[in-house]
């Protein structure tokens, strides 16, 4: 019996792969998102907290955010905007 072809994966394995959290890589640079709404997912990565506290940031306010077909989304100069405030506040 042949062994499978490592480098051909199942479509039901792709699906997982993209839904895995990818380890060790961070956001670090925002230019490379040239549209100007990032979803929720993707301001966690670069913030490296769990979208969780970003949902909490949101819903308290203190992140300026926009509901979108269902999903928040956070434009890039209020994030930025965000994460000055939160570099002189001490």
């Amino acid at each position: 019996m042949p062994r499978p072809d490592p480098d051909r994966r199942s479509s039901e394995d792709r699906r997982e792969e993209r839904r895995r959290p990818r380890a060790g890589r961070r956001i670090t640079d925002l230019t490379a998102y040239p549209d100007a709404w990032l979803s929720v997912p993707v301001v966690a990565e670069y913030l490296a907290v769990d979208v969780g506290v970003v949902r909490t940031w949101i819903e308290a306010g203190r992140l300026e955010a926009h509901h979108f077909d269902g999903t928040w989304r956070v434009r890039r100069i209020d994030l930025q905007a965000f994460v000055e405030k939160s570099n002189t506040v001490t």
